[in-house]
């Protein structure tokens, strides 16, 4: 259980935390429209709904991201989703990992700050 809430606070810190992308592309263009977008910031990841509407922000940005970054994608979605179905037990040991090296991406070449 403090996996999963740990895993709760980090799904809330990648979609509620963005903060202005200065960068530009499409990649850090997505990054600041999900920024902006009133909707996610008031979603519970809490819920089912909620974790789903996060797995598709992730599957939308990961098909704008950066080559290097596609496999990171993969296991923070895969992570996600399996927090989703309530198999925390089934989360990769490197979805911490990943999501730190998406979040030093997105801050450094996007200037977005996703709370990592």
């Amino acid at each position: 259980m403090k996996r999963m809430a740990s895993l709760a606070a980090v799904a809330i810190m990648a979609a509620g935390t963005l903060t202005a992308c200065s960068g530009g592309g499409g990649y850090c263009d997505k990054l600041k429209d999900y920024d902006q977008d009133a909707d996610i910031a008031d979603l519970d990841f809490q819920t089912e709904e909620g974790q789903q509407k996060l797995i598709d922000v992730m599957e939308d940005l990961e098909s704008e991201a950066p080559d290097e970054l596609k496999d990171d994608y993969q296991v923070v979605i895969d992570g996600f989703t399996s927090l989703r179905d309530g198999n925390p037990e089934d989360i990769d040991p490197k979805f911490q990992d990943a999501f730190t090296a998406i979040g030093e991406d997105a801050q450094e070449n996007c200037d977005v700050d996703m709370g990592v």
